[in-house]
């Protein structure tokens, strides 16, 4: 008799509770899941640029010469699938060319990095410019995006030599070779720099200059000279006996050359511009020559311009008669 009422009474305080106990049941809640947004981006050229196959700068190819095609291409799509391919028409520089494959990697040209670049080209026999060409980028997923609107340069003109001047220091002597004093080599165009020094890019660096002596022998005496050691600037002849050495008429005087070592050489447009530096070695002296003189300048084949042009070595005198260094 006392289980029955105690079974009663726990069944009367479970009906007599709140009625919210009632009211709250176990359910399952359904996974979390996550979908990403598909590339439909094409990727994209920021930059790009033609240059031939040797030297530092590039925007310029000539007529029969050899050139390369630099891009930087990316992709951007949400997630990106990737770059597939690059591909370059230059049908109009090299005829047939029209899906040239462009292969990934690190190159550097004029300063600028490019993550594309082309096999080797060669232009057209006969060319004029400019000359335009496109670029089509495909990412993993087959989207495409062909772009327009680039060109370069074509120039089949040989670089000369233009002008040459000395200047002197500020406080320095007139007409006497000396620390601080400068020479200038000034083109006709913009000489690539890696074809006066292997690996210069134009910004200062140390070269020497080196005068010689003309030597007098009885009543002659030959014109000093100055040229930049190791380097295909050619010769400058002083057109005077006076600035280096020897110049007493009637005996027998040659001195061993001298030099100015550590000159800073800098490239700026289409001039390179020298600072003579320190004075070095030689068996003369420097004179102060309180003369005027025009200098010719006897250039040398060797610099190329943006386009591969070799310059064409010819002489360019001064005109200005005026006192040198």
């Amino acid at each position: 008799m006392r289980r029955v009422v105690r079974v009663l009474v726990a069944v009367a305080l479970v009906a007599g509770g709140p009625a919210a106990l009632a009211a709250f049941t176990s359910t399952s809640s359904a996974a979390n899941t996550v979908a990403s947004a598909a590339d439909w981006t094409a990727p994209s050229v920021s930059g790009t640029i033609i240059a031939k196959q040797t030297g530092y700068l590039a925007g310029s190819i000539k007529q029969g010469g050899g050139y390369y095609v630099y891009a930087n291409v990316a992709d951007s799509g949400n997630p990106a699938s990737g770059v597939s391919t690059v591909k370059t028409d230059v049908s109009a520089i090299t005829t047939g060319q029209t899906a040239v494959t462009l292969t990934t990697g690190s190159y550097s040209v004029n300063g600028t990095s490019y993550n594309y670049r082309s096999g080797a080209l060669t232009a057209n026999g006969s060319l004029s410019g400019p000359k335009s060409y496109t670029l089509t980028s495909t990412d993993n997923l087959a989207y495409a995006r062909l772009q327009s609107g680039y060109s370069v340069a074509v120039d089949n003109t040989a670089p000369t030599a233009a002008a040459i001047s000395t200047g002197n220091a500020g406080g320095g002597n007139q007409g006497l070779a000396e620390p601080g004093d400068t020479i200038t080599f000034t083109f006709s165009e913009q000489i690539d720099p890696q074809s006066i020094l292997a690996g210069w890019t134009g910004a200062s660096t140390n070269v020497t200059v080196e005068f010689a002596d003309g030597g007098c022998l009885l009543v002659l005496c030959g014109s000093d000279t100055f040229s930049v050691l190791s380097l295909p600037f050619g010769t400058v002849d002083l057109n005077s006996a006076g600035y280096y050495g020897c110049t007493v008429i009637g005996i027998v005087c040659d001195k061993t050359p001298a030099s100015f070592v550590n000159s800073p050489m800098v490239a700026s447009a289409n001039t390179v511009t020298i600072t003579l530096g320190t004075r070095s070695g030689g068996s003369g002296s420097f004179n102060d020559v309180g003369s005027n003189s025009d200098i010719a300048w006897d250039s040398s084949a060797t610099p190329y311009d943006a386009a591969g042009n070799a310059a064409s070595g010819n002489t360019v005198a001064e005109t200005d008669n005026d006192y040198e260094f």
